[in-house]
């Protein structure tokens, strides 16, 4: 699974943080944006991320500010799956948003693999919570009407 991780982190290098992540002025996120220059991207915890996740793209920054964060996310969602603010379904509508599947193969290829790996790992497993979690992952892509139905073949 690291191996994957790592594969991701790579194919998203190419998406430095920028200096001023933009944001809806409505929204007040200076302080969410604030955190999100504190930390270096692997220090980051799911509360550093927490508007970030719900608001990318939509009120707060753009696809590449989302390609630079995505690594980060979905490696707290494998690693503290049960710790995120947000039902999964919420990444996968991001990614949806984000028209991840037109995404050049490096970095379409980094998440499909990894997401893959992960729920192939699911799958094998036998411990209860891993089974509740790819039953999560199942019934957030029926709510969100989130169309990565092949991630599961």
């Amino acid at each position: 699974m690291k191996e994957h991780i790592e594969r991701g982190y790579e194919a998203f290098k190419g998406f430095p943080l920028k200096d001023k992540i933009d944001g809806c002025p409505c929204c007040r996120l200076d302080s969410s944006e604030k955190i999100l220059h504190t930390k270096s991207l692997r220090s980051l915890s799911f509360d550093d991320l927490e508007d970030f996740i719900f608001k990318a793209m939509t009120t707060f920054g753009d696809v590449d500010d989302f390609k630079h964060f995505l690594p980060r996310i979905l490696e707290l969602y494998i690693d503290d799956f049960f710790g995120a603010p947000y039902d999964i379904g919420i990444l996968f509508s991001k990614l949806e948003y984000a028209k991840w599947e037109a995404w050049p193969e490096e970095e379409y290829g980094a998440v499909d693999q990894l997401i893959k790996v992960w729920i192939k790992t699911l799958k094998k497993s036998k411990s209860e919570d891993d089974l509740e979690i790819l039953e999560n992952i199942r019934s957030d892509m029926d709510i969100y009407k989130t169309d990565l139905g092949n991630l599961f073949f």
